[in-house]
């Protein structure tokens, strides 16, 4: 792998050419992609939702698909796959009447997905079909559901040149800038002038033209970009040690560094999948893997003090047996219904001490446990 020199300046990936040749007259060695750390510049647009095309449906664990047309005739398809979700959820989708201040040329097309910012602990994925018929130029663009930290997304390389499909880990605002032969998409000026504050937005805007040019040069029958691969190794390496690296051993070690950097990481290593990089990240991914199952595992046994209730588990236990579930956790082990874990209990229940609420990525609430009745927990 590539070594990264981490230099402040202006966000980009640079190709820098090492052109000093050796004092016995070598040829100089190939060149170096580095990643320059960035200044964030967050960019807030305005989003109209056209409210009365809104739709709405209960996901549940298994997963599921919600659909909506927009007024100009394309089609939206989210599709939740069985591996997202903590719990079932109400997802809601609206199609975006418009986006005033982005500076991005193209036809926009997008939707504002509920609950904002939900964590997902899979991709979900958001196909977006034109009513012209013609996805071939895309480049995709997310923010928060109020319009701040806009930034670019990438488009999947999957499918045909009638629609193009975005990879989601977060609900907010989501879509895509469609071009024509005679006008593709267009950025104006540089990412690096509307640069999100955080890690996981930069990651979206460096590899989102990157895998837009791929894209379209596949469908043409074009070539690509024969150094693709070394830059995307750069990005995702980058970024690996810059905001997850220093964080493992916090997550191993506890539910709090999970609940805070958990779904973040576990989006990182989900990306160097779909773009294709699985193999080359695949020590680094097993180190994240081991870091959140740790925590996780953390997670549960705090949610299950002092025992769970024999009138069924709350939510913050399904959580987290499904979480660790999800982890590839035994079912044997992480069971709400494990008779050695249940207890009988007073009418009253009382807060559990030390256990707080698990705010952000976990989506949990607090802790609620019983007192422990005369018979006492069956351990």
């Amino acid at each position: 792998m590539r070594k990264l020199h981490l230099r402040y300046g202006v966000p980009m990936v640079v190709l820098a050419f090492l052109a000093a040749c050796g004092s016995n007259g070598s040829t100089p060695p190939p060149p170096k992609f580095e990643v320059e750390f960035p200044q964030p510049r967050p960019l807030t647009v305005s989003a109209t939702q056209d409210a009365d095309r809104t739709v709405s449906e209960l996901i549940p664990l298994g997963g599921g698909v919600l659909e909506v047309v927009g007024a100009d005739g394309t089609g939206y398809r989210l599709t939740v796959p069985a591996t997202a979700l903590l719990a079932p959820t109400t997802v809601s989708m609206t199609p975006l009447a418009s986006v005033e201040g982005a500076p991005v040329t193209g036809s926009m097309h997008g939707v504002a997905l509920m609950p904002a910012e939900l964590r997902l602990y899979d991709a979900a994925t958001l196909e977006i079909t034109p009513a012209s018929g013609d996805a071939t130029s895309a480049i995709g663009f997310a923010a928060r559901s109020d319009g701040s930290d806009f930034h670019l997304a990438p488009p999947a390389r999957t499918g045909g040149a009638g629609s193009v499909t975005f990879d989601l880990f977060h609900f907010s605002l989501h879509g895509a800038y469609l071009g024509t032969d005679a006008a593709p998409y267009a950025i104006h000026g540089s990412p690096s002038d509307f640069m999100p504050l955080d890690w996981e937005g930069w990651l979206s805007q460096w590899l989102s033209d990157l895998l837009a040019k791929e894209r379209t040069a596949e469908l043409l029958g074009e070539a690509g970009d024969p150094e693709l691969a070394e830059k995307l190794e750069a990005i995702l390496d980058y970024l690996f040690e810059l905001a997850i690296a220093p964080h493992l051993e916090e997550m191993a070690n506890n539910c709090a560094g999970v609940e805070q950097h958990g779904s973040k990481a576990l989006g990182w290593l989900r990306t160097t999948q779909l773009v294709g990089m699985g193999a080359t990240f695949a020590a680094k991914a097993q180190e994240v893997e081991g870091a959140v199952r740790s925590g996780a595992h953390d997670c549960w046994e705090r949610a299950i003090q002092p025992c769970i209730p024999r009138t069924g588990a709350g939510p913050q236990v399904l959580k987290a047996a499904r979480l660790n579930l999800l982890l590839g956790g035994s079912s044997d082990l992480y069971d709400p219904a494990r008779e050695d874990l249940t207890c009988e209990t007073d009418p009253e229940c009382v807060r559990v001490p030390d256990v707080t609420s698990l705010r952000v990525d976990l989506g949990f609430d607090h802790q609620i446990g019983c007192r422990v009745g005369p018979i006492g927990p069956h351990r």
